[in-house]
């Protein structure tokens, strides 16, 4: 499979454990337990991630409770439900998304210039 490819939970289908790999990964079921991705995590309309997840970027349009790692972006749609600690360099929250916990967004900030007068 190449890694651009994207794989499927489907709706209906219970995952409880560990998730880790190298292509994305579209969840339209429920998954509990972790993730561990090298690229995408989607959690689509109706579908539920109880887990602490690590991924690239992280789209959620469902449910989603766990804490949640990025290293490039995490989307949290309208209609969307996130409880837990996000950490991540970039942050969309759409209106009539629900959140609940903390944000780190890990970025290096310049240095504040003052000027003296």
């Amino acid at each position: 499979m190449a890694q651009s490819e994207m794989c499927v939970i489907g709706p209906g289908i219970r995952i409880n454990g560990r998730i880790s790999g190298r292509n994305a990964l579209a969840v339209h079921g429920q998954v509990e337990g972790t993730v561990s991705l090298e690229a995408a995590l989607r959690v689509e309309e109706g579908a539920t991630v109880v887990a602490d997840v690590e991924a690239t970027t992280v789209v959620v349009r469902g449910a989603l409770s766990g804490n949640v790692q990025a290293s490039e972006s995490i989307r949290i749609e309208d209609g969307a439900r996130v409880i837990g600690d996000l950490r991540t360099p970039r942050l969309s929250i759409a209106e009539g998304a629900i959140f609940k916990g903390s944000v780190d967004m890990d970025v290096s900030l310049p240095p504040v210039q003052t000027t003296e007068g």
